[in-house]
C-alpha cells in the first residue's frame, strides 16, 4: 500500500533533496539574457505598466524564474514562498507515480531523483509548472475532485504574469478542461463555475496589483509569440552531433508511438489524457527545435519523460506492465542523450561536464540561511561596466535606455532608466513590436540619452534590427561621445529639442526573388522592404520544425561581401540597406554624417536552404 513507511520516507527525504538543489536567489550579472533580466527589473521598480510601457516574452513576474529580485516591491521572501510551492507540487507530482507504481514504487522513486537534478524540472520552472496544471486537471478529472482544479486555477494565474508565450495555454486549457468535465458531468456546474471565476477573478486582480494593462498585454504577446520561431531559430550543432541527438529522439519517438499503438483500444475511453501528454510534448518538443543545440536538445530530453509518466499514472491497471516497459525504455534513451548534450553544452569536455555537476548536500541550511544574508547592494560590488566618470555627469539624472541589448549598463552604473517597450533589439521581430519601439523614441517618453552598442545577433546584420527607432535615433539625436569600458565600445545619443529634416529613399519590392542581383539607388538613406513571405510548404516546415532560413549576400563598392540572415517579418517592415554600418566606427560615421561617410552598398542577393519554401 501507499501509506507504507518506505513511500513515506521517500517523499520525506526527496523534499529535502529538491529544496537543497534550489538556488535561493542570484544577483545581478553581464550577459545578453542577465540584461533582459535586470532590463525587466529596473521596469518593476519604477512601477511601469506592462502592456503599455513592456512588451516583451517575461511579464512582472518573470524574476520569479531568473531569481533576480527587483529593487523596489518585492520582499526576498517571495522567492522562499514560491520555492516552497513548488516543492509541494513536485511531492505531490510524485507521490501520485509512485501511487500508480504500487509494488514498484521503489523502481520510480530511483529515476525521479534523477529526473530533478539540475538539468531535468530545475531546467524551466514555468514548463514544469504548467505540467503541474495539467496534472492536478488530470486528478481532477479522474477522481472527480474539486480541489485540485482550484490548485490549478492558482497556477494557471500566475503563470500568466511570469511568462508570455504560455498566456495562451495555462488559462485557455483550463478553461477547456472546464468545458469537458461540464459535458461529461463529472462535477457539480456550481463548482467548475466556481473555478472559471476565481481564474478570471485572480487575472483581474493580479492585473491590478502587478500594473498590467491586460487588453495591451495580450495584444503584445500575440506577435510576440507568433514570430519568436522566426528570429530565435538556428542550427548550432555539426551534422554529425545532430545525426546523433536526432537517432536518439527518434527512438523515444518510437517507443512511445509503439506503446500508443499497444494500447489504441483504450485511447478513446482516455482521450484526454494522452492529448494532455502529447500536447506538453509538442510544446517541448517546438521549444528545443527553435534553436537546434546542446542546451535546446537538453531541455527537451530532460522534460520528455514527464508527460509520458503523466499518461502513465492516469493509464488503465492492464497497461500497467507494458507502459513501466515504455518508460524504462524512454528513460534509457534520456539518459545517453542528457550525458551527450550535458557534454556538448560544457564546451564539449567531458572533464568539464563531470566537474559542474553538483553533489546533493543535504544540509537545508545552505538554502534557508541565505535569505537573511541578502542585501541588494552587493549587486554592485563588482563595480562592472563602470562609465567613465564624465560621461555620467554629462548623463546626470536624465532617462536613459541602450540599444541594442546590454541593459547592464544601465542598471550598474544606476542610472535612469528610461527603455523602449520592446527592451532588447533582437526580440523586436515583428511589424507591431518594431512600431512600439519607434513609436517610443517619437513620442514624449523618449529617453534623454542613448547609449548605442552594435551587436551581432544569430548571424543577422547588427544595424538591421529596430530599423523605426535607429530612424528617430537619426533625426531627434546628436552624437555626443565614444565610450569605451573594458573593450567594449559604445556611442552615446544626446536627444535634440526638435527633429532634424532629413529625407530616405523608400524601395519596395514586391514579391521576393531569389538569386536575382537587387540594385538600390545609390543613396545614404535606403529603407528596403521585401514583400517575403513562405508559401503553403514553408509554413508547414515552421509550424512543424523551423522556419526555412532566409540569407543575404551584400557586395559594397570597396569589392567587400557579408552574408547574413535575414528575419522574414523584419525585411518587410524595412531595413536600412543603402550602407555598410557593421562596425562601432561604422555606426559612429553612419549617425555624424547621416550615412554620407558609409561605404554604399552596389548590390544585394536573396537566397534560402529551402528555395521551394516562398511565394
Amino acid at each position: 500500500m501507499f501509506h507504507r513507511f518506505g513511500p513515506i520516507t521517500f517523499l520525506l527525504v526527496f523534499a529535502v533533496y529538491v529544496i537543497t538543489l534550489t538556488v535561493p536567489y542570484g544577483y545581478a550579472e553581464m550577459g545578453l539574457d542577465p540584461s533582459w533580466n535586470l532590463g525587466i527589473n529596473m521596469l518593476i521598480s519604477q512601477g511601469k505598466t506592462f502592456g503599455q510601457d513592456v512588451a516583451f516574452t517575461y511579464g512582472p513576474l518573470g524574476f520569479l524564474n531568473y531569481r533576480v529580485l527587483p529593487e523596489h516591491h518585492f520582499s526576498i521572501y517571495v522567492f522562499l514562498l514560491f520555492d516552497l510551492v513548488f516543492v509541494a507540487l513536485s511531492i505531490w507530482f510524485v507521490a501520485q507515480v509512485i501511487r500508480r507504481a504500487g509494488k514498484l514504487w521503489y523502481f520510480f522513486a530511483g529515476l525521479i531523483v534523477y529526473l530533478f537534478y539540475p538539468e531535468g524540472v530545475f531546467a524551466d520552472r514555468v514548463f514544469s509548472l504548467l505540467i503541474y496544471e495539467i496534472a492536478l486537471i488530470l486528478y481532477a478529472y479522474y477522481h472527480r475532485k474539486a480541489w485540485p482544479l482550484v490548485v490549478a486555477a492558482a497556477i494557471a494565474t500566475i503563470l500568466v504574469f511570469i511568462k508570455v508565450n504560455v498566456l495562451f495555454l495555462a488559462s485557455p486549457y483550463l478553461w477547456m478542461a472546464l468545458g469537458i468535465m461540464a459535458f461529461q458531468k463529472r462535477l457539480k456546474a456550481s463548482q467548475l463555475v466556481g473555478v472559471l471565476i476565481l481564474n478570471l477573478a485572480g487575472i483581474s486582480i493580479l492585473s491590478h496589483l502587478l500594473k498590467v494593462d491586460l487588453p495591451h498585454y495580450v495584444a503584445n504577446s500575440i506577435p510576440l509569440t507568433n514570430s519568436y520561431m522566426d528570429a530565435m531559430a538556428m542550427f548550432q550543432l555539426y551534422l554529425q552531433e545532430f545525426a546523433l541527438l536526432l537517432s536518439l529522439e527518434a527512438a523515444m519517438w518510437l517507443v512511445l508511438f509503439w506503446m500508443i499503438w499497444q494500447s489504441r483500444a483504450y485511447i478513446r475511453e482516455h482521450i484526454f489524457v494522452y492529448f494532455s501528454g502529447f500536447l506538453l510534448l509538442f510544446l517541448s518538443f517546438k521549444q528545443c527545435h527553435v534553436g537546434i543545440g546542446f542546451a535546446g536538445y537538453r531541455n527537451f530530453l530532460s522534460f520528455f519523460p514527464l508527460p509520458v509518466l503523466l499518461i502513465y499514472t492516469y493509464s488503465p491497471e492492464s497497461l500497467s506492465r507494458l507502459w513501466f516497459r515504455t518508460w524504462i525504455g524512454i528513460f534509457l534513451i534520456q539518459l545517453v542523450g542528457i550525458l551527450y548534450t550535458g557534454y556538448g553544452v560544457a564546451d564539449r569536455s567531458w572533464s568539464k561536464y563531470l566537474h559542474s555537476r553538483p553533489i546533493p548536500h543535504m544540509n537545508l541550511l545552505y538554502y534557508f540561511v541565505p535569505f537573511s544574508w541578502y542585501d541588494f547592494e552587493k549587486n554592485f560590488e563588482a563595480q562592472q561596466m563602470r562609465l567613465p566618470d564624465s560621461t555620467l555627469k554629462l548623463i546626470g539624472r536624465g532617462t536613459v535606455d541602450v540599444l541594442q541589448h546590454d541593459l547592464a549598463y544601465v542598471f550598474f552604473n544606476r542610472l535612469n532608466y528610461g527603455g523602449r517597450p520592446v527592451i532588447q533589439s533582437y526580440s523586436a521581430y515583428s511589424p507591431e513590436l518594431i512600431r512600439l519601439n519607434g513609436n517610443h523614441y517619437w513620442g514624449s517618453k523618449a529617453p534623454d540619452w542613448v547609449l548605442f552598442k552594435l551587436e551581432t545577433y544569430r548571424n543577422q546584420n547588427p544595424f538591421w534590427m529596430d530599423s523605426e527607432a535607429n530612424w528617430a535615433l537619426m533625426r531627434r539625436y546628436d552624437w555626443r561621445q565614444q565610450v569605451v569600458v573594458k573593450g567594449d565600445t559604445l556611442q552615446l545619443f544626446g536627444r535634440r529639442e526638435s527633429s532634424k529634416k532629413m529625407k530616405f529613399n523608400s524601395v519596395k519590392l514586391g514579391r521576393l526573388e531569389l538569386g536575382k542581383r537587387i540594385r538600390l539607388p545609390r543613396s545614404p538613406r535606403v529603407l528596403l522592404q521585401v514583400d517575403a513571405r513562405l508559401n503553403v510548404w514553408g509554413r508547414m516546415m515552421r509550424l512543424i520544425l523551423q522556419p526555412p532560413y532566409l540569407y543575404v549576400r551584400l557586395h559594397y563598392v570597396d569589392g567587400q561581401e557579408r552574408r547574413y540572415r535575414v528575419i522574414e517579418p523584419i525585411l518587410r517592415t524595412g531595413i536600412w540597406a543603402g550602407v555598410r554600418v557593421e562596425t562601432q566606427d561604422d555606426l559612429r560615421r553612419y549617425y555624424q554624417s547621416g550615412g554620407e561617410a558609409n561605404v554604399p552598398l552596389e548590390w544585394m542577393e536573396f537566397s534560402s536552404n529551402l528555395p521551394g519554401a516562398w511565394e
